[in-house]
């Protein structure tokens, strides 16, 4: 008969194993969590998250997001506080603007890391193949020019066309009929939107940043547009080559 252990006999408290195995579990168990919290993250809810924390850091201004269907949005992510309700209000007169005229269709307003993106059809502006601005066109540009003469920002337009060649008597390519629709555009803020001069550039890409393939008629109308864009501060104050670079340039640039 084998012989028995005293309840005295017993050491006080856990083996020394257990505690190293406890750790090893609460180890693997934190381990897989994680796994599966990165598994089902929801973007559109994490986005959500993420501009409403930065607007609590300071970084913007509160929801990232629009009511109006007409600007597709994300979270701005440079410049302070003031600066961003600054461009959160020249956003909303716009939008406004854009939905008074009723040019939802041919006007689009993005919100991205770097500014603002005031998005124009071309047929909204100029006739085929020319760069001379509708007169139908003036009202809205003139509350564009209204709206960003309010604020300091850098202003960069760009003209884009679709890809089917030209050689007109004015025009020799694509690369001159988009600079110098995006001049037409950048002079009449100057004269009549009271934009000073050193906030403006231009650039002309031509067909080569296509929004959609031109493969259709209506794809080409779709990239045949002219650009606003309202930079952060951030990109403000930098020697020319600096803001290019800012600005992703690789194409005609003219400075206004």
């Amino acid at each position: 008969m084998g012989k028995q252990i005293k309840e005295d006999d017993c050491p006080k408290g856990l083996p020394g194993w257990l505690a190293t195995f406890g750790d090893l579990m609460s180890l693997l168990l934190t381990f897989f969590v994680l796994l599966i919290s990165f598994s089902t993250v929801n973007v559109q809810q994490f986005n959500h998250a993420m501009g409403a924390l930065s607007g609590s850091l300071g970084v913007l201004s509160g929801e990232p997001q629009l009511s109006l269907p007409i600007r597709k949005s994300m979270p701005k992510t440079e410049g302070n506080l003031s600066q961003a309700e600054s461009m959160s209000k020249a956003s909303q007169e716009l939008e406004e603007a854009i939905e008074d005229a009723g040019l939802q269709g041919d006007v689009k307003l993005e919100e991205t890391s770097s500014g603002i993106t005031i998005r124009i059809s071309d047929k909204l502006f100029f006739n085929l193949a020319e760069s001379k601005l509708k007169p139908e066109a003036l009202p809205l540009l003139r509350k564009v020019g209204d709206v960003l003469s309010g604020l300091s920002n850098q202003i960069n337009i760009q003209g884009h066309t679709d890809n089917r060649p030209i050689n007109t008597e004015f025009f020799a390519s694509n690369w001159e009929l988009s600079g110098m629709r995006a001049l037409s555009v950048a002079r009449y803020l100057i004269q009549n939107g009271k934009i000073a001069p050193n906030r403006i550039s231009i650039t002309g890409y031509s067909e080569y940043r296509p929004l959609v393939p031109n493969d259709s008629e209506k794809n080409m109308n779709q990239n045949r547009r002219v650009e606003i864009h309202v930079l952060h501060e951030s990109g403000m104050g930098l020697r020319p080559t600096e803001l290019y670079k800012t600005i992703e340039d690789r194409g005609v640039l003219i400075e206004g």
